[in-house]
């Protein structure tokens, strides 16, 4: 009899450890429905798409005027790594400050509807986190485009396709780490606090600013450990 009892016991633990696991839906059902939600609240701001429409307009075609038509001359190849290091910068800093935000403005909506389960910590970070990656990937796309060929880089597709590849790379790195910040940070403000502090190492240490040679040996473990992609980039 004892026996018996302590095995409808311990099989009523087991259905409410379950029970405590379990969702209304499954993981592609909850992560269909999050990254439907996120989407459609994006495109619902048709002021803040043109905004970044024309932010990445006006920025390219201002620098592609500026470096416009580089020769090849010991002070066209000067310029061309500054428009190279402009660019990715312009590129970094713009998807970093586009979604630092995202987590922290949504940290409340987010502990109510996962103390209710109702999705899995995993299904929300892959919709949202995702939700807005066609503009990610278009906007750097746009960018790069306008900028590559008035700046007149190499005149060849494999060349152009290799920068849109790492113009696409530095943006959606920054947009990884945009996130981390969000996720972080207790509320917004602390948020875009972080992103100055976190971006200055990386525009320091990418070459441009300061010879990799002249780094200080009580800095050059930053260097060697990889954690500057724009060092790695160029």
């Amino acid at each position: 009899m004892r026996a018996a009892v302590v095995c409808v016991a311990s099989g009523k633990r087991v259905t409410d450890q379950r029970d405590r696991h379990a969702y209304a839906q499954g993981f592609v059902t909850q992560f269909w429905l999050l990254w439907s939600r996120a989407f459609s609240a994006y495109i619902r701001q048709p002021a803040a798409i043109r905004a970044d429409m024309a932010n990445n307009l006006i920025i390219s075609l201002f620098i592609g005027l500026l470096y416009l038509r580089l020769g090849f001359s010991q002070t066209d190849i000067q310029n061309r790594l500054g428009a190279l290091y402009f660019t990715l910068t312009n590129v970094s800093l713009n998807a970093i400050t586009t979604v630092v935000n995202i987590f922290p403005s949504e940290k409340t909506l987010f502990f109510r509807e996962r103390a209710a389960r109702m999705y899995s910590v995993l299904a929300y970070y892959l919709a949202r986190s995702t939700a807005d990656l066609p503009f990610q990937v278009f906007y750097p796309f746009l960018f790069g485009t306008i900028v590559y060929w008035l700046v007149g880089f190499k005149q060849n597709m494999a060349a152009y396709l290799l920068f849109i590849a790492v113009i696409e790379l530095a943006a959606n790195t920054a947009v990884s780490l945009g996130l981390m910040l969000g996720t972080v940070a207790p509320n917004s403000t602390v948020a875009f606090t972080l992103v100055p502090i976190t971006i200055l190492p990386f525009l320091l240490f990418s070459g441009f600013l300061l010879n990799v040679n002249n780094v200080p040996v009580y800095f050059i473990w930053y260097v060697q450990s990889c954690l500057s992609p724009d060092y790695l980039l160029f």
